[in-house]
């Protein structure tokens, strides 16, 4: 807000990115905004702000690689080379859904004996979600890792990523997942459709266990859909969700905010 009304100050143009559902009277100074996803342009359209004035960039990753191999990723987190092995990154918080993905996991276990189940994160729900794991029986195959700052070196580890979300703006948890080739099953909400499209991975309904689990147990018993995945998502983070792609889509916006800008007024043209 304070750069917002620095910039009208100045006669320059400002621009801000909206990284979420925010009310519009956060970026009421700025000249033009940049929404992550669709969802949040159309957010931000149904609170009156003019859909010229808005641009979609979608957020970018550096899509660095990882030097390990599935049995070293599992080896340094001590699960079993042999296992079946699912898992998520995410803030324990109540909308990221991971007491759904814990339903889920119990319910993988019935077609999947000894599957395991790896969290990645912290939050204020982490003790309530290892309270629910052994509620659920299955605490002795689900790994919480806690927040690690070397999370492209756990991802080798696992055979599907689950993302059971109630609400994301964009979905950038999947990009990592993607790049490392991972085939991915997340809920149908807010960018996430714009993110994993086609035959890049599964979307169920948020807060659905039983369709968390089956979707999952689909990839785990299809290896040929699982690589399909894995190449398409790979070919996806590249093209769409690097940083660098991101950055060249930023600059041509500010390059047009820019070349529309009226330093008289401190307006920009439509």
């Amino acid at each position: 807000v304070n750069g917002a009304l620095a910039a009208r100050l100045a006669r320059v143009p400002g621009i801000a990115t909206v990284h979420g559902m925010s009310g519009k009277l956060s970026f009421v100074a700025c000249h033009h905004l940049i929404a992550v996803s669709a969802p949040v342009q159309r957010h931000l359209v149904a609170q009156g702000v003019h859909e010229a004035k808005i641009s979609i960039v979608p957020n970018g990753l550096k899509l660095a690689g990882s030097s390990l191999g599935k049995k070293e990723a599992r080896e340094r987190l001590g699960l079993p080379p042999d296992a079946r092995v699912v898992g998520c990154v995410a803030r324990l918080t109540a909308l990221k859904g991971i007491d759904h993905l814990l339903a889920a996991h119990r319910r993988l276990i019935d077609d999947w004996p000894g599957v395991k189940c790896v969290v990645v994160g912290d939050g204020d729900l982490r003790d309530d979600l290892m309270s629910m794991a052994r509620s659920l029986g299955t605490q002795d195959h689900v790994l919480f890792t806690g927040y690690r700052r070397d999370v492209v070196d756990v991802l080798p580890a696992l055979d599907v990523f689950v993302f059971p979300t109630l609400r994301e703006a964009m979905g950038i948890a999947l990009v990592a997942p993607m790049a490392a080739g991972l085939p991915v099953v997340a809920t149908r909400v807010g960018g996430i459709p714009d993110v994993i499209t086609g035959e890049r991975g599964l979307w169920v309904n948020p807060g659905a266990p039983t369709a968390c689990a089956d979707a999952t147990s689909q990839i785990l018993g299809d290896p040929g859909l699982a690589r399909q995945m894995s190449d398409a998502g790979r070919i996806r983070a590249a093209d769409e969700f690097s940083d660098q792609r991101m950055a060249l889509r930023t600059l041509h916006v500010s390059r047009t905010v820019i070349s529309r800008f009226d330093r008289r007024d401190g307006l920009t043209a439509p």
